[in-house]
């Protein structure tokens, strides 16, 4: 399965069974090649090829961009099908009346201007956090409080925090005191 990824977007699953494989170079693309030509390259460059629809009547409308329009650059060797997707929409909108973008819909890439594409939706995720918020397990027992407080095996280690008598206790904690609890 071939995934286009797209940043601040959701991925986009572009074939349903086997990974596509390298077809054709984009590195023929020049800035003299028409828009039509460098989307049916895209779509070839990989087998089986990719699903990419353009909505030419909406663009050509809203972005005055038509198939025979110049990509107006040349391509790099190597870029992934994403950055030269990228790369190529903003050449040819760039300066335009309006902005060309994509989104992909059931792993088909959708080719349109900006405002014309669907709002990504929001998918609703439940998680459980209760293991966040849960006392620590490494906490200790209340019992186990005193002890660590200067009572029982640390007797002698509460004299050296400034008079502090082990034996007394400290103040609004709860444990014992001379035999009696708080």
């Amino acid at each position: 399965m071939a995934v286009l990824l797209c940043a601040g977007g959701p991925a986009a699953v572009l074939a349903a069974a086997a990974p596509p494989t390298a077809k054709t170079s984009l590195a023929t693309l020049t800035r003299d090649t028409p828009f039509g030509e460098a989307i049916d390259a895209l779509r070839n460059a990989t087998t089986p090829p990719l699903n990419i629809v353009v909505l030419w009547r909406q663009i050509g409308d809203g972005a005055d961009i038509y198939r025979e329009t110049p990509i107006g650059f040349d391509s790099i060797p190597g870029l992934r099908l994403r950055q030269v997707l990228e790369i190529l929409l903003s050449s040819v909108s760039a300066g335009g009346i309006a902005r060309l973008d994509y989104v992909v819909d059931g792993g088909v890439i959708v080719v349109a201007t900006s405002d014309a594409l669907p709002r990504r939706r929001s998918v609703p995720r439940v998680y459980d956090v209760s293991d966040l918020v849960a006392a620590p397990s490494y906490a200790p027992a209340p019992g186990m409080m005193r002890m660590m407080m200067g009572g029982g095996m640390m007797a002698g280690y509460g004299q050296g925090l400034g008079g502090y008598n082990a034996g007394a206790g400290l103040p609004g904690v709860v444990g014992s005191v001379a035999g009696s609890t708080r």
